[in-house]
């Protein structure tokens, strides 16, 4: 059962990158995953929850936990997990598809946004928390946790090169100051 949901997700992630939200159709999604429609329907009640498991699913990160670890190791873990979900071409093809399609389809720019706005969130407390402790300078953490992820969407969608995970480490530095933490 699991190997089936991978399948179905990996395909809901390709038909997106190759065809957009508006392309994607269960039926679609069962030709291409070799899933019959009804097993689809039996574990997700339509496409919008199809498409939005998925992207929770392909999108889960390291928590927050701090297991002994600083904020900054924590800041780093997280950009570091966007960075390679950036650098995967089946994740970050269908970043500009979920774009056009919240410009279009309020129930995808809901769970769209809901999901980014998370995990921008984790982002910010962190970043507050950082700075509240003194481990970063006085930055404002919600401008600088878009300073972060942005960096990491621009270089991908932006440029010929994703930011390489070894640099996130400097990023962070860049953004909230070097530290030791």
């Amino acid at each position: 059962m699991a190997r089936t949901r991978e399948r179905v997700r990996a395909t809901v992630l390709e038909l997106l990158a190759a065809d957009g939200v508006a392309g994607l159709t269960v039926e679609a999604v069962a030709e291409h995953s070799g899933v019959a429609k009804s097993t689809i329907y039996r574990h997700w009640t339509d496409r919008q929850d199809l498409v939005a498991d998925t992207l929770r699913h392909h999108r889960s990160g390291p928590g927050t936990t701090r297991d002994g670890r600083g904020e900054r190791a924590l800041v780093v873990d997280l950009v570091t997990h966007l960075a390679e979900a950036m650098a995967d071409p089946a994740q970050s093809a269908v970043v500009p598809a979920l774009v056009e399609a919240a410009e279009r389809d309020e129930a995808v720019a809901e769970s769209f946004h809901a999901d980014n706005d998370d995990r921008r969130e984790a982002l910010v407390q962190l970043v507050a928390a950082g700075v509240e402790a003194g481990t970063f300078r006085d930055v404002d953490p919600t401008l600088a946790a878009l300073a972060l992820a942005g960096a990491v969407v621009y270089r991908r969608l932006m440029t010929a090169t994703p930011l390489a995970t070894a640099d996130v480490a400097r990023l962070v530095d860049t953004v909230l100051g070097p530290g030791d933490d």
